[in-house]
This record gives C-alpha cells, structure tokens and sequence, in this order.
C-alpha cells in the first residue's frame, strides 16, 4: 500500500522540509505498515504534483523514493523559494500484487481533456474490473493500475458534468475493495479544488489504523497525512509535533477545499 501527503496554504520552509524528512523516513521504515503486517517499505515508485501561482510542476519516478532523495528535496524545494502559496499532493507507492510497475503506474496520475485537469493519488485498492466494464474499457485491465482506472472513471464523470461529491459516493459504495483514501487535485478552469476522501471498507475494518487518514490546520494551512507520516511528524518534527493532528472519519467521508493561490 501507500503513503499519501496533501499540503495546501502558505509555504512555510521549514514545515515543509520536516514533513518530507519524515515522508523519507518512513519509505525505509514504516512503523504502521509493520503493526498492521501490510508493508514495511515502499519501494515501488514515487510522484509529485506542484501547484502555485505562476505554475505548476508534475513529476514521477518508477525508483524507491529513498534512492533518489536529493532529487526529491532538490525539486520541492525549487518550487518552495518562490511561492508564497503552495498546493502539494506527493505519493509514495507500495505496489498491489498483481497490479503493474514503472514510471507510467507511479502516483499522482493525471489526466487533462480542454479546460479540466484531474490529479489523484490514491491509496487503497477498488474494483479495477467493474470500474473499467462500467466506462467501456474493460480492455485495459492488464494495463493499468486500479488506481489508474479510478481516475479514468472520476474523469468520465467529471466531463459529463456529473457533481463530483456524487461520483465520490458511487465509487465508496460500488466500487471500494480495501480503502479510498485519495488526495485529488480538479482544476475546472474557472476554480480548482482539493479533495480528500476517506473511507475503508467493513471487511478492512482491522486494519483502520493504517489506512487512515490525518489532518493538520495551521493558521491557513491544511495538511493531510497518512497514518505513518502523522506517526513520524508526531515523533520527531519540532515545528508540528505539539500540533493537534486529527483523525478523519473513515466512513463514506470527503472533503472539498476551494483552492486560491
């Protein structure tokens, strides 16, 4: 499974530094992972998407993020001295057995189609099969991650014009297998949106404490985490470790943030 971070507000440096030196720390060593008998590490890739007021930055890698860290550091940190805001969604990929590996399968996957451009990264698994019956490409089965065609679908919907709270609620009901936990960035245009989802399914109910999502406020930054980077933050960051990180709910849950930069 993987490992999530959505940071959106002012570009603080030294928070930002602190979380990546944690993201980094637990792609070697994930406590959580090991408690929950899921994955000690995650080896299978990493990807980032960057959005500021000038720009934007999108960029993936099939290596362990752990074996490219200075490149890593070297690009957020290009993008930190010159926004004064800042949108983040970093993902950090412990394959699915069975479910294909490069540079084209890492996270955030992004699809763009005239005016409306969807990010998401994802955690979790859901049913890749229905999902691709349902938008006719089934075909693709072999080819694409589940999570690749969780995005396919949101951005079928979203270009039919479909409320993307209804198609959030289609996808928990019909088609999560483990967990949604995503971090999706929609840019419609005329205003862009971060939306966090949160849900895990009955059978994976043991297993809550790993998938779980956290949430960070500070001041008019919103910073959300996967469970072992709230672990890590808690234990060792000097900026947010006395901090009030809270759970999300992990019950059919979502969050819309209008994003202004």
């Amino acid at each position: 499974m993987c490992r999530i971070l959505a940071y959106y507000g002012s570009t603080n440096k030294r928070i930002i530094e602190e979380i990546l030196d944690s993201l980094l720390r637990v792609s070697k060593h994930d406590v959580i992972g090991t408690l929950s008998g899921i994955d000690d590490f995650h080896p299978d890739g990493w990807g980032i998407y960057v959005r500021y007021r000038s720009g934007e930055a999108y960029a993936r890698s099939s290596n362990a993020v752990f074996d490219e860290e200075n490149i890593v550091r070297t690009l957020i940190r290009s993008y930190v001295d010159v926004a004064n805001k800042i949108m983040i969604i970093l993902h950090i990929r412990a394959a699915s057995q069975g479910e294909p590996h490069g540079v084209d399968h890492s996270h955030p996957y992004m699809l763009q189609d005239g005016e409306i451009k969807l990010v998401l990264a994802h955690n979790g698994a859901v049913k890749k099969r229905d999902i691709l019956r349902d938008i006719g490409k089934e075909h693709l089965a072999e080819k694409v991650t589940d999570s690749m065609a969780l995005t396919m679908y949101i951005f079928e919907k979203l270009k039919k014009g479909i409320d993307i709270s209804e198609t959030i609620l289609d996808v928990m009901e019909r088609y999560t297998k483990t967990a949604l936990m995503t971090s999706i960035f929609i840019d419609y245009g005329y205003r862009m949106e971060l939306i966090v989802t949160s849900h895990v399914s009955e059978r994976m109910r043991h297993r809550i404490e790993y998938y779980r999502l956290y949430k960070l406020n500070l001041n008019e930054t919103v910073i959300y985490l996967s469970s072992s980077l709230a672990h890590e933050i808690s234990s060792h960051s000097l900026s947010l470790r006395s901090v009030n990180i809270m759970p999300l709910p992990v019950d059919r849950y979502y969050e819309i943030n209008r994003v202004v930069l």
